[in-house]
């Protein structure tokens, strides 16, 4: 994805944009440059969370599917669930699959401590595997997932705080 196309998309896809901001908070923390803006926006961004999280209807639509797909060999099917670090970022054109599991870096068995292990994708470079299936049909009647290596928290280039702290609070 393009430095222009985020720049002009993200903040018009209000979700994806904020969780891009809140992304920025938790480096700059991690950074040492921390803000009282960016403070506010990671505190604001997970109490939302905790009361109500956006994303839980479209996982259990997403898992319900799969549900009444898994073992049925009546028709051609293929469930693809995107890494937990689905953002924005560059098109590499390489990629690795895993089937039934998570992508996490070290031990794949272990869920313990989840922090800094979590592999992603972005939106840009998840377009290869999607057609590499659709043409190869390596994984019909499998739920697969699909990740490749990224810089941690690495996006395209943006400032630090995408919005002002009025339009966040706003949401």
């Amino acid at each position: 994805m393009s430095w222009v196309h985020a720049r002009v998309f993200v903040p018009k896809l209000a979700s994806l944009g904020l969780s891009d901001v809140y992304r920025s908070a938790r480096q700059a923390l991690r950074e040492g440059r921390d803000t009282p803006e960016a403070a506010f926006v990671r505190e604001s961004n997970e109490q939302k969370t905790l009361k109500n999280d956006h994303a839980k209807p479209l996982i259990t639509a997403c898992r319900t599917s799969y549900l009444f797909f898994e073992g049925n060999t009546n028709f051609r099917w293929t469930s693809l669930s995107p890494p937990w670090s689905y953002r924005l970022g560059a098109k590499t054109g390489k990629y690795n699959t895993l089937i039934d599991t998570m992508p996490l870096r070290g031990d794949q068995q272990s869920a313990a401590n989840l922090e800094g292990r979590l592999l992603g994708i972005s939106a840009a470079a998840l377009a290869c595997p999607v057609a590499d299936e659709v043409e190869k049909q390596g994984f019909k009647s499998k739920h697969w997932t699909v990740w490749t290596e990224q810089d941690d928290d690495g996006t395209a280039p943006h400032p630090y705080i995408l919005v002002d702290v009025g339009a966040v609070v706003k949401q």
